[in-house]
Parts: C-alpha cells; structure tokens; sequence
C-alpha cells in the first residue's frame, strides 16, 4: 500500500471554510482509518506555504490535498471539498 494522506487547510473565520469543516467531518466518520492532518491557515501558516512549495499546489482555502508517496494527485478546494469528492479521490488513488 502506498504512504497516502490527506492534508485539510481551514480558516476558522471562512464561511465556506465551516461548510467543509462538516463536509471533512463526514468523510472522517465514514472513512476512520485515513490519515486526515488538519491545518489552521492563520496558526499554521509557515507549514501552509511551505505546503504549496515543496508539493507545488497554489495554496487556498479550505483546501485538501491528497498526498502519496509525498507527491500530490488530486486536490480540492473551496466548494469542490465534499466528503463524496474526497473519499473518490481517496478509492481512485489509494488502493
């Protein structure tokens, strides 16, 4: 199996940021075993940037990125995060 993650950036003042919150909520009830870091863009923002170099994705947010084998294959961000988008990518890319 290959090494995948989910990295979600969320701004704790964004209203579409709150809607993918929920939709980040249900994926991870549904899928408990996906390794999920969230990010704060305000709190955690050096790691946000540092992020969008060396995985070379335009940072936003709310935003997920899957990540395998430390290199990025699909991302999502603003209303394009729903649990259904998420766990697709998730079975198209980790098997």
């Amino acid at each position: 199996m290959p090494n995948a993650r989910l990295l979600y950036k969320h701004s704790p003042t964004c209203s579409l940021s709150a809607i993918a919150l929920d939709e980040m909520a249900r994926f991870r009830a549904s899928h408990p075993d996906v390794p999920v870091e969230q990010l704060d863009v305000f709190a955690d923002r050096p790691r946000c940037m540092a992020i969008e170099t060396e995985l070379g994705v335009r940072h936003e947010s709310p935003q997920v990125l899957l990540v395998v084998d430390d290199r990025v294959v699909w991302h999502a961000s603003h209303r394009r995060v729903t649990a259904a988008s998420v766990a697709e990518a998730w079975r198209s890319h980790v098997r």
